[in-house]
């Protein structure tokens, strides 16, 4: 039988954010590849549910994944024509509001609480950026930026578990 855990969802975190990782950087080169975006966010979505249904973890971990997984579920709204309100704050909201309850437990110097803040930052400069107009390599670039922030705080909950777990 196969032992799912929170270290299971962090490791497909980490996952999703590589794959976003690449969707950038193939976009730096002049390639969109929309499928990569849409695994990513029923990836993300599935995890985010799969947490909050984890009775292991306290209310607010899970109330924050179900918040996440709202915005996820919001970014795969299609866009048609101009600007998709509910997708650009469903991809600029989903990781802060899901890195809240880790970055507010965390000890002062942890990683998590370093990578937290920057999840945050990324976040607010993912909203600012989404409607400012920005060239498409610099919006490739900064995506790029995002998602290895995202990994990284990813790797972070990932490595804790595992300790958590030894």
């Amino acid at each position: 039988m196969i032992n799912i855990t929170n270290k299971t969802y962090y490791a497909i975190c980490v996952l999703c954010a590589g794959l976003t990782a690449l969707g950038g950087l193939l976009l730096v080169f002049g390639t969109y590849v929309s499928v990569l975006y849409n695994i990513v966010s029923i990836l993300m979505a599935f995890s985010m549910m799969m947490m909050c249904v984890q009775k292991a973890l306290p209310k607010e971990f899970r109330y924050s994944a179900a918040a996440s997984m709202v915005l996820w579920l919001f970014t795969m709204v299609p866009t048609g024509e101009g600007y998709n309100l509910l997708s650009i704050l469903g991809g600029a909201l989903a990781w802060p509001v899901f890195a809240w309850p880790y970055f507010h437990r965390a000890q002062p110097e942890s990683f998590v609480r370093k990578t937290g803040s920057m999840v945050f930052v990324a976040g607010a400069a993912q909203l600012v950026g989404s409607f400012a107009p920005l060239s498409q390599m610099f919006a490739a670039v900064l995506s790029v930026v995002f998602a290895l922030i995202y990994g990284l705080f990813s790797y972070f909950l990932f490595k804790g578990e595992a300790e958590h777990e030894s």
